[in-house]
């Protein structure tokens, strides 16, 4: 009796080493997760990686200079490969979570616990968009102008209304005074104007928005990028305002 338990075990621990050593392009399409991480880059907690059903690999972070960390790098086994030379080793150590190692580089990687919400391409989408946008962004800003619209058409504003909104203070500054704002490489957001110059921890931008750390809160700043100037958004009570900010040379 104890020899069949005994061959019963060993061919359960063979079946599941087997398993796990599998790695197939089916088991590994999508998105996945960092829960451990270590890089050279201390403040760099997190990356997302993504694998599509052609075995193109890509991955990517909100915590670095670069949003796009590798793209379109090949999956060979359990290599992932740029230029025909690998990169990192795929070790799949359950069904739902994998290793990556490389040089300098250790992640323990969780399969997505929301696939269904929203698109793998989505997803990857905000990291494409969002690294173009921030090449753009990083360098200083001028305030051009501001301009309040009344953008609820059943409700009729008296001028002074308008007034009152459109020359309200951005981020703790006077728009009535020259206004900089200063995107940096290393995701630090600053503001400078009347009230001095305000440090953000970090700023993100998406396909969608620009969001600015400070402490414990969250600023989100809807904008768009318009002829070569910076335009941000601001809806309330059915006015929008947009501040233009015009990029200064280097």
């Amino acid at each position: 009796m104890k020899h069949a338990i005994t061959i019963i075990l060993i061919l359960i621990f063979t079946a599941s080493t087997k398993a796990q050593s599998e790695i197939t392009l089916e088991f590994l399409k999508g998105e996945w997760i960092s829960d451990s991480l270590r890089t050279n880059e201390t403040e760099r907690w997190r990356d997302f990686v993504f694998i599509d059903s052609l075995g193109q690999f890509y991955r990517t972070t909100w915590w670095s200079e670069n949003y796009v960390l590798d793209k379109h790098l090949k999956i060979d086994g359990n290599k992932i490969k740029k230029e025909n030379e690998e990169k990192f080793k795929i070790t799949a150590v359950d069904s739902n979570t994998i290793e990556l190692n490389g040089t300098n580089y250790y992640g323990l990687f969780k399969r997505d616990p929301w696939p269904n919400i929203g698109s793998y391409q989505e997803s990857l989408n905000r990291f494409i968009v969002g690294d173009s946008i921030k090449k753009i962004l990083i360098g200083n800003w001028g305030l051009l102008k501001i301009e309040a619209i009344q953008s609820d058409k059943n409700n009729e504003y008296p001028r002074e209304y308008l007034d009152s909104y459109k020359n309200r203070d951005f981020l703790n500054q006077s728009v009535n005074k020259p206004i900089q704002i200063t995107f940096r490489k290393n995701n630090k957001f600053e503001v400078t104007g009347n009230n001095g110059n305000i440090v953000y921890n970090r700023f993100m931008v998406d396909d969608e928005k620009i969001q600015l750390w400070k402490s414990d809160y969250i600023i989100s700043l809807y904008s768009e990028l318009k002829e070569d100037n910076l335009v941000i958004i601001e809806s309330k009570h059915g006015i929008e305002r947009k501040l233009t900010f015009e990029k200064e040379p280097e």
